[in-house]
């Protein structure tokens, strides 16, 4: 049964063409399970250290957060890879025409995708080893190959669904080697992460309420320099925000409006940007406010991602309340809207934020 896994998902990294036409001349071959198995690993190798934050979620904020945060992991990882399959099934099944019966369009569809799946393990263990040697357009089109791979497999297997070509021989040479060689390459990355989570598994924990807020120093939008420390005795609020998020742009006004309206009392809105271009956040303010992003309004500070990883930050946009001693109140932007305005004003009348 492992040999045939092996040859079969080989097979379609190998010889794709032979393998879709054995396919066709063998409906129950797996297609879709041998899918499910290399996305299963995929979803765990590349996804492990938010797993782990999950895990611990379900550790100190009870089962529902836990799973509510395993589920976000999965949807936001498999959404794209489903997307497309479900796309190429279509595709294959208007393609069969008159012999949509005898044509397993989604197994079909599914094994188009093994080498994508392929691609993106072997990506994921080379790219970072080697990544301060690729300019930055390879890094940023990388993932892109493996859909045109598809892509170019869905053509490929449409050409054989309305039978331009006959059913050809097994593929030659040993598939199941290339199979062996997919499967050890997932193993690997999984164990190089499995290592990495390890050995950071408290800093992977997060923030917990009631502990202290991570101390930081960052550069301002203007270049001048502000601490957590010069912020104590004030109610802060740190949005962690990217200007290509577009939930993250579609709440600043909000924060804004909280910054005009609570800043009076106490209140601090620091919005924490991820992405370290100084320039770039600046070039964002000018162009939505017409004008620069210093002055009246929140605080805007720049962070090359360190800062976000000691808070624990694994989504966009990402809010941390801390009260006026420096203990966080609240983590991970649950809460929005009305509900955060009147737990901001509880905090800076003194009460409990809860």
């Amino acid at each position: 049964m492992l040999v045939q896994l092996l040859r079969r998902v080989g097979g379609m990294v190998a010889s794709p063409r032979l393998t879709l036409a054995l396919q066709l001349a063998e409906p129950r071959r797996r297609g879709l399970g041998d899918l499910a198995l290399l996305l299963g690993l995929d979803l765990v190798a590349m996804q492990l250290p938010r797993l782990a934050r999950a895990g611990w979620a379900l550790a100190d904020r009870g089962v529902g957060a836990g799973l509510s945060r395993m589920f976000e992991v999965a949807v936001g990882f498999l959404m794209v890879p489903l997307a497309a399959l479900l796309g190429g099934a279509a595709l294959l099944w208007l393609a069969a025409r008159g012999r949509r019966e005898h044509t397993p369009a989604l197994d079909l569809a599914a094994s188009c995708m093994i080498p994508a799946v392929a691609f993106d393990l072997l990506t994921a263990l080379v790219l970072p080893a080697v990544a301060a040697w690729l300019p930055p357009f390879v890094l940023r089109w990388a993932p892109a190959v493996g859909l045109l791979w598809y892509a170019a497999l869905l053509a490929v297997a449409v050409w054989l669904v309305r039978g331009r070509s006959a059913v050809v021989p097994a593929p030659a040479g040993r598939p199941w080697a290339v199979g062996a060689a997919v499967f050890g390459v997932a193993l690997v990355l999984l164990t190089l992460r499995g290592l990495w989570v390890a050995n950071r598994c408290d800093a992977l924990r997060g923030l917990k309420l009631g502990d202290p807020a991570p101390a930081f120093t960052l550069p301002a939008v203007d270049g001048a320099r502000t601490t957590l420390t010069a912020l104590r005795g004030k109610v802060v609020v740190l949005d962690f925000w990217a200007t290509w998020c577009r939930p993250c742009v579609r709440k600043l006004p909000q924060l804004e409006q909280l910054a005009r309206r609570l800043g009076p009392r106490g209140l601090q809105v620091v919005l924490v940007n991820v992405e370290g271009d100084r320039d770039k956040v600046a070039r964002f303010f000018a162009a939505r406010r017409g004008g620069s992003a210093a002055g009246r309004g929140p605080l805007v500070l720049i962070d090359d991602g360190r800062v976000a990883a000691r808070y624990g930050v694994d989504r966009l946009p990402f809010v941390v309340v801390v009260d006026r001693r420096g203990v966080v109140r609240l983590a991970g932007g649950a809460v929005a809207g009305a509900e955060l305005e009147r737990r901001l004003g509880r905090l800076l009348s003194g009460k409990p934020g809860d």
